[in-house]
């Protein structure tokens, strides 16, 4: 039996939180997914249904419940919060590479490259094993602090590891590598 809360807000907002299985977080773990049917001009409207999805969260803990407690306290204009949620998410021991990958870009393209860079190493010393996500942070984030030696350097090995699964994305990744051999 799935529990499931619904509610209208305003009458223009309509929420459904529901537990799912949390697929970085194995078979006994959960996930609660708060879906919102509003404009970004309601997201103020949302403080009382987004408080009773923070308080579920805590039942539900794993990468991906965290994750999406950072956005919604982010929607709330709660970024200090989001930030620590964040860093909670990326330290559990099962946080995904991909995870902790995305939200390194994720910190680059709101300008916050510094955090980022130490995002992309500790993915890299937490996941030996890919060698290929991993070394693409790295090389994304030594191009954003302006490292053109250690970004070409962490490129070409990425490109030594590029999965099949990858591989339509090749001409991207090639060029990001030309340009930065180009300005060099």
């Amino acid at each position: 039996m799935t529990p499931t809360v619904r509610g209208t807000y305003s009458n223009t907002v309509t929420v459904a939180v529901s537990p799912q299985t949390d697929p970085g977080a194995g078979n006994n773990s959960a996930t609660v997914t708060l879906v919102v049917f509003a404009s970004a001009a309601d997201i103020p409207t949302l403080s009382g249904w987004a408080l009773i999805f923070l308080a579920l969260t805590s039942a539900f803990i794993g990468f991906f419940t965290l994750k999406t407690k950072a956005a919604v306290l982010r929607a709330m204009k709660r970024d200090a919060d989001a930030d620590r949620v964040m860093d909670e998410a990326v330290a559990m021991s099962d946080a995904p590479v991909m995870g902790i990958h995305q939200y390194g870009t994720a910190l680059i393209a709101a300008g916050n490259k510094e955090k980022a860079m130490a995002i992309f190493r500790m993915n890299r010393e937490r996941h030996p094993d890919e060698t290929f996500v991993t070394y693409v942070g790295l090389a994304r984030g030594y191009t954003a602090l302006g490292d053109t030696r250690n970004a070409i350097a962490n490129w070409e090995i990425a490109l030594k590891n590029i999965p099949e699964s990858q591989k339509p994305n090749l001409p991207a990744y090639e060029q990001a590598l030309k340009a930065l051999k180009e300005k060099g």
